[in-house]
């Protein structure tokens, strides 16, 4: 007897409509195996599993039907993070199309903001940084690295992303702990790791509004 999954897609549409903004809304499919993700300017993304001939995935589909196939997405994952994953995913197929595309730092800064974290892009000698306060007096410094070998940077296209760094730093700087560094394979999918990163850093972190 299969068990059934604790959340739909429905769930992980929800969620993601909420990351994505209070003017975006969701319609569930038939038997609400899909549902259809509606941005406020009219264009809609339709999230559902599929066969793609590599195993059974979470997919997007664009207003053009192109497939964009979420490979490291898993059920085990849970909602928020396949949220993430999600509304990431969508809002670069939006910036296919946009005369001012976000970078990678942009991205990620979405995503903290829609979980109602404080965060802030900081540069320093050394490079530049995404700094989150944390509990304790302690902070959160995130930094991103591309694949043209640049280090310490948030400012390259998302589709340059070779992984995120984070680490927990006492009051004074000093290094408690790394506390993400993205997996390998991972690390080229900016979507996934973005999430997976969130999933790292959120719980270090206090809310500081209620949307």
């Amino acid at each position: 007897m299969t068990t059934p999954a604790p959340f739909s897609i429905v769930d992980i549409a929800r969620a993601a409509a909420h990351n994505l903004g209070t003017s975006w809304s969701i319609a569930p499919g038939v038997f609400s195996v899909s549902a259809t993700i509606n941005a406020p300017d009219g264009s809609s993304y339709i999230l559902e599993v599929r066969d793609t001939g590599q195993g059974v995935n979470l997919c997007v589909f664009d207003e053009n039907a192109s497939r964009h196939v979420l490979h490291w997405a898993a059920e085990d994952d849970g909602v928020v993070h396949l949220a993430d994953t999600v509304g990431v995913t969508i809002r670069m197929i939006r910036d296919e199309d946009s005369s001012t595309p976000w970078n990678a730092g942009q991205h990620l800064l979405a995503v903290l903001e829609a979980h109602d974290r404080a965060a802030t892009a900081e540069g320093h000698k050394i490079g530049a940084y995404i700094v989150m306060p944390g509990r304790l007096g302690q902070f959160v410094t995130i930094s991103g690295s591309s694949t043209s070998g640049d280090e310490n940077r948030h400012d390259y296209a998302p589709t340059d992303h070779d992984g995120w760094t984070a680490v927990l730093r006492d009051a004074d700087g000093t290094q408690v702990q790394v506390v993400h560094q993205s997996p390998q394979g991972i690390n080229r999918d900016f979507a996934e790791d973005t999430a997976l990163l969130a999933s790292v850093v959120l719980p270090l972190t206090s809310a500081t509004q209620t949307r």
